[in-house]
């Protein structure tokens, strides 16, 4: 008895080595190569094959699980764009992928089953403390407050002078206030005030 082909398909991605050839949801693992070929009459025939098909692996560095998480493993069809993005916890950066690349947030093209590890480190912290000069001629204010820093944060200061004082400059010689520094190091900022003339007070 002939088989009807008015409905025989598959599904999936075209692939060239595996075959899931269907007639009524039912496997046909049998047909001819002819029918493939179109030489069957009347057989019509459209084969989607199964794609091949990768594992993506993305961890952290052993030890280092609180420092961060990742995103973006999976299975991933052969040739198809897999992201993949390492994201630092609070106090910790992202330094680099096992491959060395340094971006935290990258793109690759899935050829192999492949396993990406993110690297992070602490960050490290520094204080910066304020002066005046002279003593009592003003005060100068952190903000954010707290003195103590993340490495790279970026702080504002800003002078304010006491009664009867005007502010000049920073020890440095900067002029600008308020100012915002980016936190490298320990340091220390003095701003330095200067009595105001009485009698160009208010001028």
């Amino acid at each position: 008895m002939a088989t009807d082909l008015g409905n025989l398909y598959t599904h999936s991605m075209v692939h060239p080595d595996v075959a899931a050839v269907y007639v009524d949801d039912d496997p046909l693992t049998d047909l001819p190569k002819a029918i493939l070929d179109n030489e069957v009459p009347n057989a019509s025939v459209i084969a989607n094959f199964d794609a091949e098909k990768f594992l993506i692996t993305v961890n952290v560095t052993f030890g280092q699980e609180e420092y961060g998480s990742v995103t973006g493993g999976g299975e991933y069809n052969k040739g198809s764009k897999a992201t993949i993005k390492a994201t630092a916890a609070e106090g910790y950066r992202f330094v680099k992928w096992n491959d060395d690349d340094t971006n935290a947030q990258r793109q690759i093209t899935v050829t192999e089953d492949a396993t990406y590890t993110a690297s992070f480190e602490v960050v490290p912290t520094h204080t910066i403390t304020t002066d005046v000069t002279p003593e009592e001629s003003g005060a100068v204010a952190l903000s954010p407050e707290g003195g103590e820093y993340y490495e790279g944060s970026q702080v504002t200061l800003t002078a304010t002078p006491a009664e009867g004082y005007q502010f000049t400059k920073w020890d440095d010689d900067e002029t600008e206030n308020p100012r915002t520094i980016t936190v490298t190091e320990d340091a220390t900022y003095t701003a330095t005030f200067a009595a105001v003339d009485p009698g160009t007070e208010g001028e």
